[in-house]
C-alpha cells in the first residue's frame, strides 16, 4: 500500500543532497516517520 501526498509524483521527493529517491526508499521514509518536514519542493531529510 502506498503512502504519501496526493498529486505528488514519486519524482518529487528529493533528499536533502538533492538526490532523487527510489520507490523503496520513499516508502521507507514514510514508514520511519522520523526527522521530516514538508517543504514546497518535498519532503526534505532533516538528520
Amino acid at each position: 500500500m502506498d503512502q504519501g501526498l496526493p498529486g505528488l509524483a514519486f519524482e518529487e521527493i528529493v533528499q536533502g543532497n538533492g538526490r532523487f529517491l527510489t520507490r523503496s526508499e520513499y516508502n521507507q521514509l514514510f514508514l520511519s516517520e522520523d526527522g521530516f518536514s514538508w517543504q514546497p519542493l518535498g519532503w526534505w531529510i532533516e538528520l
